[in-house]
């Protein structure tokens, strides 16, 4: 393991520190009993994260810098907390038994380690100093530092002792490294690893020290973030999952009825839906009647520790539930308030409701779409709801790089409209200039030619982009026509300009081919061509595999079930794909454990029916 230096903490008021190893072995029997109630109510027990880096900020022991810049935030199921006492070669090490092997999701345990020395997941937040990010692939496992946060010194009534706290972000089945599986390491520029077991090295280093040598703990850009997301459908859901694939805890507010309208959308296996599924992974759930004043009042205490609020509701709608961006933000200035609508939060439109096809219907995008002289069609896919996510996810980043900078929080305004005539561009902006109102092409652009579809002789498709001059005379050149020739067609002008005149010429040369030799040609003669796919060919081609948006993830009623992965690949970060869509009010009670509503609070709601 990569090991930096460690820093000193305190005992939290109020917490209880993990238990490490008796010295007394007349005791053993009660601390086992008792380190396994606390494992089975670890889930009751955090971290209070803003009072240790407040400590550390003060304390800056060991530290040269800022010590808030260097400390790092980790959070979620992915955490776990290890304990070591200062004998811990005492009388519990027993050897390694099979039962000792690493389950999913848990730490994996060293040869010979006790069953005292690591405490499973916790799912709370810690805090974590970073320690080394240089990864290494074992097969299909990504290996890569741990989290050493340091020694805690902590009393009970069993006598006072030290322990030492280790959180590390795991990966599903990551696993140590030793031995043989050194020698697999892609160390890229680093020296092999054959000639230093981690384990062994730092066991002849410290003896005391039981510690995970290798795994994944890919800190993200948002880790330490917490989001209020109250969307659904689409837009602001998807929004929501591009922060939490980015480290944030999203915590997804549904109401207590039927919940986000997307779990009704088919296809649905077991019940659950396809689109519910992939647009909520990595966020918890939490049911909130938010037309109760008490589920108004439980927002409001959310918002009080959350930095992002997202929220679609017609405009006006937040307001009449009093949770509008002037009282939330009266609560927490520094809260970053983002809506998400229609037509956007001022102007004449702005109280009209809109979904993704009445909105590429408004915008134009319609009359743009289909087949020349058809009727306008609606694109395949919910672009603008989905842009709408991803330029909403950009404001808020933004907001928070300026919230970083002056300490204030800010609404975030998107708008399906907005969005549309952004992607409009060229379009929009070529009536601006000239006038001119763009049209249906089908597949083809106003402004290349060929740049199409075209129909082969097996009646299967491909898309030819003879996107300048240099493609074109390879594509004249590979079908060796002189019809294509001509000089109407040198250049990219005259071949928009007498567009249907080439398409047919092209298209009747391309309807002599199958598709499979067709390709082949123009991969030989270097026109840029490939096949029209299908959904099913694209999921299964080789290529979106090895970029890994395909990842796998196991829910809890439907086991192990792929999903799209983040589509943006970083070289010092791992987003991805680390925990299901949640079930409807799945994490209710821990959320409001965090917020520190006790289980007779969180009962009395429940009755109300403000939660379920």
């Amino acid at each position: 393991m990569l090991e930096g230096h460690v820093e000193r903490l305190d005992a939290l008021p109020g917490e209880h520190c993990p238990h490490g190893l008796d010295r007394d072995a007349d005791h053993q029997g009660q601390l086992d009993a008792r380190l396994a109630h606390r494992r089975a109510n670890a889930d009751r027990r955090r971290l209070d994260v803003q009072r240790v880096l407040d400590r550390l900020e003060q304390q800056r022991v060991h530290a040269a810098g800022d010590e808030r810049r260097r400390l790092e935030r980790v959070r979620l199921t992915d955490l776990v907390e290890g304990h070591v006492a200062r004998h811990a070669d005492g009388p519990r090490r027993g050897p390694h038994r099979a039962d000792d092997e690493a389950l999913p999701g848990d730490l994996p345990r060293e040869a010979g380690a006790g069953q005292g020395d690591f405490v499973g997941a916790l799912g709370q937040s810690v805090l974590g100093e970073h320690v080394g990010r240089a990864a290494e692939r074992v097969g299909r496992y990504e290996i890569g530092a741990g989290l050493e946060v340091g020694f805690v010194d902590c009393a009970d009534d069993a006598g006072p002792r030290q322990v030492q706290v280790l959180v590390a972000a795991l990966v599903l089945r990551a696993s140590e490294v030793v031995g043989r599986q050194a020698r697999g390491l892609d160390h890229g520029a680093h020296r092999p690893v054959e000639d230093e077991d981690p384990l062994l090295h730092r066991r002849a280093e410290s003896r005391h020290r039981v510690i995970v040598a290798h795994m994944i703990t890919s800190a993200l850009s948002l880790d330490g973030v917490r989001v209020i997301d109250l969307s659904r459908v689409l837009a602001g859901p998807f929004c929501g999952m591009l922060l939490a694939d980015m480290g944030a805890d999203v915590i997804k507010v549904e109401d207590t009825g039927s919940g986000d309208e997307s779990r009704t959308w088919p296809p649905h296996k077991g019940g659950e839906s396809a689109a519910y599924l992939v647009i909520n992974r990595n966020k918890r759930d939490l049911t909130l009647d938010l037309k109760a004043p008490e589920g108004a009042d439980v927002l409001r205490n959310l918002v009080k520790g959350a930095d992002v609020l997202i929220e679609n509701f017609r405009t006006g709608t937040m307001e009449s539930f009093g949770l509008g961006y002037d009282a939330l933000s009266a609560i927490n200035p520094a809260l970053v308030y983002c809506s998400i609508s229609a037509f956007g939060r001022t102007g004449p439109r702005k109280d009209g409701a809109g979904y993704e096809a009445l909105m590429q219907a408004f915008s134009g995008i319609m009359s743009i779409t289909g087949e020349p002289n058809g009727p306008p069609v609606r694109a395949g896919v919910s672009f603008l709801d989905l842009t709408t996510g991803i330029f909403s996810a950009l404001g808020i980043c933004n907001a928070l790089l300026y919230r970083a900078k002056t300490g204030l929080g800010q609404r975030v305004d998107g708008s399906l409209l907005e969005t549309a005539v952004t992607l409009l561009n060229y379009h929009a902006e070529g009536f601006l200039l000239t006038g001119n109102i763009p049209k249906a092409l089908g597949s083809s652009h106003p402004s290349l030619a060929p740049y199409r579809n075209f129909r082969c002789r097996d009646g299967q498709w491909v898309f030819i982009a003879g996107a300048n001059d240099r493609f074109w005379q390879r594509l004249v050149a590979a079908l060796d026509l002189a019809a294509l020739r001509d000089e109407r067609f040198a250049t990219n002008l005259g071949r928009v300009r007498h567009r249907e005149d080439l398409e047919k010429v092209v298209g009747d040369a391309i309807a002599t081919y199958d598709r499979e030799p067709l390709l082949k040609l123009l991969e030989e003669g270097g026109v840029p061509a490939t096949p029209v796919n299908t959904v099913e060919q694209v999921m299964n081609d080789p290529q979106t595999a090895a970029r890994q948006m395909i990842e796998r993830v196991l829910h809890p009623k439907l086991g192990e079930i792929p999903v799209i992965g983040t589509p943006t690949k970083y070289s010092r970060m791992r987003p991805g794909v680390r925990r299901p869509a949640p079930l409807q009010g799945e994490h209710t009670d821990e959320v409001l454990a965090e917020c520190g509503y006790s289980a007779e609070a969180i009962g009395e709601l429940r009755a109300k029916k403000v939660v379920r």
